[in-house]
């Protein structure tokens, strides 16, 4: 028994975050285990699993771990996105785009030079691409403008959906602004290239000389943005983003060192995200004095302001601290019924994950499954996990399909929707009340048991 003796003194160089990291791993397999016999119609009784997440203390020991990247660009200059993505960018050799995130912010800078857009910094990169800001100089060479690019580095894709989502969405006010891409270019004379300084003139002058070409050949806009698939053009928040601003506030070591928000920063933090999912399910379409909500409940079809053709049903299914980015103090894009005159408005962010979920779309097996795997890990919608959603298809389809789970909802609207769109912004705001990460949710496959992703 000697052998097995505790030494309860405190012991030099132990990673106490790591051990209680490990502890939730644990709980996590168990939690899978549990899900597996309800899954297979064994015993099941829903206080087990609330005991099991009762007994994994929140808020983490190891202050935020959420989806920010660990490496630092800065210090790490062939950090790759392979490495923080598990190999998601790969081997050398292959027809993607293989290299470090400077290169890609190269190519992007020698790109978008003959518009006479000046690199400036490297604002992050994913999976698929790289955002880089650029500024656009005057006559004087005085910054004019600055812009935000996002370089997708697949050969298989290409931004174009991505703008057209963001361009319907235009006018929503907790959305990041989509620019014109050849707004620019398109207004330039050739007088004012004359007086341009002669590093620039040349370039601007090729430019304008092959749009006015393209102009007479094809005068529609849609023609023009086609060398422009590979870039997507947004409106610049120079406060960066909410997984900053939530680093920032759990820098301290230990808890009363932490920054708490203050109440007003916390409202906002939750209404301006949900605003901007509300936006994504009813874009707007006409004069905003028309489209302000009457005060008389319940609103009926008759309405004006009832605009059901319109409604996009549009998921995000990638809403989490990275994509919700700090705009500037005053009004939510000019808007004097939503005024920011102390805490800055937040937007929405990354659209590329993002797709229209009408009814008719989950009658398709291989989307539903495709959609169920789309989030980053802690930040996946509730349907995405559970056992509805392998019966939505077919009790859309089926009149006498299979039952479905007791307690749901057997209504024929669509299970994903504004509401579980709006579930990215709740666990964000869990995360800066707690500071800390979210805990990671189960999946299941066809025919798969869940694994914890």
């Amino acid at each position: 028994m000697a052998a097995f003796n505790l030494n309860l003194q405190p012991m030099v160089g132990v990673n106490w975050a790591g051990l209680r990291d490990q502890e939730f791993i644990d709980t996590a397999k168990e939690c899978r285990d549990k899900f597996l016999r309800y899954r297979r119609g064994q015993s099941w009784e829903a206080h087990l699993r609330r005991g099991i997440i009762s007994h994994y203390k929140v808020p983490r020991s190891g202050r935020y771990r959420g989806p920010r990247i660990e490496k630092n660009m800065e210090t790490d200059p062939d950090a790759a996105f392979g490495e923080r993505y598990g190999g998601g960018v790969g081997v050398k050799g292959s027809s993607a785009y293989r290299g470090s995130v400077q290169d890609v912010a190269k190519n992007v800078a020698n790109f978008v030079r003959r518009y006479g857009l000046q690199f400036n910094k490297i604002l992050g990169w994913g999976t698929y691409g790289v955002a880089c800001l650029f500024d656009q100089r005057n006559m004087q060479d005085v910054v004019q403008s600055r812009y935000v690019i996002k370089y997708t580095t697949q050969p298989f894709m290409d931004l174009k959906s991505e703008r057209i989502k963001m361009r319907r969405l235009n006018r929503a006010q907790h959305v990041v602004r989509h620019l014109d891409n050849t707004q620019t270019i398109n207004t330039l004379r050739l007088p004012e290239l004359l007086s341009y300084p002669k590093r620039l003139r040349r370039a601007f002058l090729d430019i304008f000389l092959s749009l006015q070409r393209r102009r007479q050949a094809d005068p529609t806009p849609a023609q023009n943005d086609e060398i422009f698939d590979n870039l997507l053009f947004l409106e610049y928040c120079p406060r960066g983003n909410l997984d900053q601003v939530i680093h920032k506030s759990a820098k301290g070591r230990y808890p009363r060192q932490r920054r708490p928000f203050t109440e007003r920063v916390l409202w906002h933090l939750f209404d301006c995200p949900i605003k901007g999912c509300i936006g994504m399910q009813l874009p707007r379409q006409g004069p905003p004095v028309m489209e302000r909500v009457p005060s008389m409940w319940p609103l009926t079809s008759s309405d004006p302001n009832v605009i059901n053709e319109h409604q996009l049903h549009l998921v995000h299914f990638d809403i989490d601290p990275c994509n919700t980015v700090i705009g500037r103090e005053g009004l939510a894009h000019n808007n004097a019924d939503d005024p920011h005159d102390v805490v800055p408005p937040f937007h929405l962010n990354d659209f590329g994950t993002a797709r229209y979920w009408r009814q008719q779309e989950g009658d398709d097996l291989q989307d539903l499954w495709n959609c169920r795997y789309t989030a980053k890990k802690g930040f996946f919608t509730p349907e995405q996990f559970t056992e509805g959603w392998d019966f939505v298809t077919t009790c859309r389809t089926t009149t006498h399909g299979p039952s479905w789970p007791a307690g749901m909802d057997q209504s024929p609207t669509p299970t994903s929707g504004t509401v579980t769109t709006c579930s990215g912004t709740t666990t964000s705001t869990c995360a800066i009340l707690w500071l800390a990460a979210s805990p990671t949710t189960l999946q299941t496959g066809p025919t798969s048991p869940p694994w914890p992703m």
